[in-house]
């Protein structure tokens, strides 16, 4: 049986039999519209989706309390209540959230027709816009119920929010005649097209369809959109940052954290306006919510910042002079060492003392940066899943000040509010705002 079928029979079935059996006496029946129109969708997709399916289509349901967050950042319109798209509108959690604060009218079909003008929405598979469908019914029930008003159960019409349709959005060149456009767009990597201003090869597939939006939005119109974290912060994505920048006014970033308790992925919120014409701008991309102290110097005054050189599935053991080797099974965590393995390479090394740090670590650790201070008189070859940390001055107390700065909460937090992917980023690190006593 198809997958999407799958979710079909174990979902849909369920919603529409609730939606047609609506009772606004039954507690039974509240208890379960909760959770059809928070977080069962979710569910069912984890239950009938495999993960081989869902990374390939980047399928990744936005959630109740995300959702929320996302169509908080929704502004009113001059002309109205704004006409709002999800272009990957999954089961419609984003526009669910929208339609939880629009108006309700006199009755309940006269309220369906005005948010069928009003909600639109796309997505690949036919079975999650029929669920997205539903629920935006059963919402509308809901509420009118909650009012006070008689609610009998009914089924889903043809005519009931006819613009949340099935399709390919990545596919389509009309422009979006909407009023603000919101999206958790599809994660995971893809190839990248021909014509791409700011990337080649295989890139995030969310920063692709950003792109697509923006290319087609019109001058004015909103955008709100969750986007892996890598986006905001990830080094090898300062392009795309500077070509977002260049169509549209960077209304905030907000620095969200882990997408869900299911999904290792941090992400953030882009709030933007798109603009006529495309204008150069240097943004900072930190965050609106970033509140560390700025000091007057940075980690890049004191060091010299560099990954280590050796990649060990590239770099072979036979070839080049012997050399001194640390990588991140023997680097102490917080501690110091004396690199005592040694390996053959020609390549760049390193003179302690210097700090490592691990290049990958979990923003929910409670200490970002993991450093090791490296002592000894020789040469270092040093793994390429380690940051070196050399000092310009200083020596081995530069590094032991360091050493402190690094595990402090203060700068966990401030890596943490620059970037919440897992790949320390040399660029942020450097900015890091730090004060070595003795050698400014």
């Amino acid at each position: 049986m198809p997958e999407t079928i799958r979710f079909h029979s174990s979902f849909v079935n369920h919603l529409k039999d609730v939606t047609e059996r609506f009772q606004d006496s039954s507690d039974a029946d509240r208890s379960r519209i909760h959770g059809l129109l928070n977080g069962a969708a979710g569910e069912a997709v984890l239950a009938t989706i495999s993960a081989a399916t869902r990374a390939r289509d980047g399928i990744f349901f936005s959630g109740h309390a995300i959702a929320l967050r996302a169509a908080g950042l929704i502004e009113a319109g001059s002309l109205g209540t704004p006409i709002v798209r999800d272009p990957s509108c999954g089961a419609g959690d984003l526009l669910l959230a929208y339609a939880r604060h629009l108006p309700l009218c006199a009755t309940l079909g006269m309220t369906i027709a005005e948010w069928s003008k009003l909600l639109h929405g796309i997505d690949l598979h036919a079975h999650f816009v029929l669920a997205a469908r539903w629920r935006l019914l059963l919402l509308a029930m809901q509420r009118h119920s909650e009012k006070g008003d008689r609610v009998a159960g009914r089924t889903l019409k043809d005519d009931d929010f006819p613009h949340v349709i099935q399709g390919n959005y990545m596919r389509q060149r009309s422009s979006d005649m909407v009023d603000v456009i919101v999206s958790n767009p599809p994660f995971g990597h893809t190839i990248v097209p021909k014509g791409c201003e700011w990337a080649e090869g295989r890139t995030q597939l969310a920063g692709l369809f950003l792109d697509q939006i923006l290319r087609r939005a019109r001058p004015g119109q909103q955008v709100v959109a969750i986007l892996p974290d890598v986006l905001r912060s990830g080094y090898r994505y300062r392009k795309w940052r500077r070509w977002v920048s260049s169509h549209a006014e960077i209304k905030d970033v907000h620095v969200y954290g882990r997408f869900d308790a299911r999904t290792d992925v941090d992400v953030f919120l882009l709030n933007l306006r798109c603009r006529e014409g495309r204008k150069s701008e240097t943004l900072d991309w930190g965050t609106t919510d970033c509140a560390a102290k700025e000091l007057g110097s940075t980690l890049e005054t004191h060091f010299a910042v560099a990954v280590g050189a050796v990649v060990p599935h590239r770099h072979p053991g036979d070839v080049g002079p012997w050399r001194k080797y640390l990588d991140v099974t023997h680097a102490p965590a917080r501690g110091e060492t004396i690199p005592s393995h040694s390996r053959r390479f020609n390549g760049r090394t390193h003179l302690p003392p210097f700090v490592t740090i691990r290049r990958t670590s979990n923003p929910g650790d409670s200490s970002r940066l993991v450093p090791t201070l490296v002592l000894g008189e020789e040469p270092v070859a040093v793994e390429n899943h380690l940051i070196v940390l050399s000092p310009i001055r200083g020596g081995v107390a530069a590094c032991r000040a360091l050493m402190k700065v690094l595990q402090s909460e203060s700068a966990t937090a401030w890596v943490n509010s620059r970037m919440r992917c897992r790949h320390i980023a040399t660029n942020i690190l450097s900015s890091l705002p730090v004060e070595i006593p003795g050698c400014d």
